[in-house]
């Protein structure tokens, strides 16, 4: 009934850096998604989700803000079958974590297929589970680690997804 409600967010990096934005700031992209019905505690709720999971992504923004982690689009459409990727994350939330600290759990991928398939890369050998989606995947250059992805989803048992770069907008 014309209310909006107004949620503000503090990042706060492990070096004391801290980043504060608005739900407004937080970019996605719509353009697959479709509706959908989720049950919580017996009460139907209407949402809506993507329909292909290149477009399984939500980012924020950052402005001016620097950084001394790198990306590449371009990398990520190019990686090869069998390449080595690298994962961090927060399987299993806060039950793998200390009070009061955040320590990402690494894990491993390799590339399934060359390229992008259906907007998205393709990993088997994988060691990434529920609570890694939206966790950065990086791919190895010039002895440095580059984002080339997000963590997104598990097909079936043995298939993982990753939301290439070159699919955020």
């Amino acid at each position: 009934n014309g209310v909006k409600v107004f949620i503000k967010y503090i990042a706060i990096s492990s070096s004391g850096d801290s980043f504060t934005f608005t739900g407004d700031q937080v970019i996605t992209d719509p353009s697959s998604d479709v509706p959908d019905t989720y049950n919580c505690e017996d009460e139907d709720l209407n949402i809506n989700v993507p329909n292909n999971w290149g477009t399984d992504y939500a980012y924020v923004n950052m402005g001016n803000k620097s950084s001394n982690i790198t990306y590449n689009r371009e990398l990520s459409t190019k990686l090869e079958r069998g390449e080595r990727l690298y994962i961090h994350g927060f399987p299993g939330g806060l039950h793998l974590q200390d009070n009061y600290t955040l320590d990402p759990v690494y894990s491993e991928a390799v590339v399934a297929q060359n390229g992008i398939k259906k907007g998205v890369i393709h990993v088997t050998s994988m060691s990434f589970a529920g609570g890694n989606s939206g966790g950065p995947v990086f791919a190895y250059r010039n002895n440095k680690l580059i984002v080339i992805g997000i963590a997104s989803s598990i097909y079936g048992e043995r298939i993982g997804v990753v939301v290439p770069t070159i699919n955020f907008r």
